[in-house]
């Protein structure tokens, strides 16, 4: 199972300071890839985990 916080609070507490995705194995990320769109469907950003190349 994949999961992943619906938001991130970058301020120090340690507590979601990182957004992360939890249950992928290190051979996952050599296609990966991240959209993310706002809430009318649009795509903002796009991250490539395995280069870590951010467009």
């Amino acid at each position: 199972m994949i999961g992943a916080p619906n938001y991130i609070t970058p301020n120090g507490d340690t507590y979601n300071d990182y957004w992360k995705i939890f249950g992928l194995s290190y051979n996952f990320y050599n296609e990966a890839t991240i959209d993310i769109y706002n809430r009318y469907g649009k795509l903002l950003y796009t991250i490539d985990l395995d280069s870590n190349k951010k467009d």
